[in-house]
């Protein structure tokens, strides 16, 4: 991203991305459901129609992240 004067600040920024409504921070929510990382990622997965980008957005992480800790966990989507 160039910005005018070389340096990024908030204004350069989309709203929604300055008020952090879009998602919270992985450790964070993993934090606030029961401490129980993989019955929260089945959560945001059932939530977001095991919609892989979506939860990882959701969750802010990437999509990968989503897919590794699938693998780890071993879920996988329902047939």
């Amino acid at each position: 991203m160039l910005c005018p004067g070389g340096g990024i600040n908030e204004g350069h920024l989309p709203i929604r991305i300055r008020s952090g409504a879009d998602c919270m921070p992985s450790a964070q929510i993993f934090a606030e459901r029961d401490g129980n990382q993989r019955e929260t990622l089945l959560a945001v997965l059932r939530e977001a129609g095991w919609n892989q980008s979506a939860a990882a957005r959701k969750l802010g992480v990437s999509r990968v992240t989503i897919w590794k800790r699938m693998k780890k966990y071993n879920i996988r989507r329902p047939e």
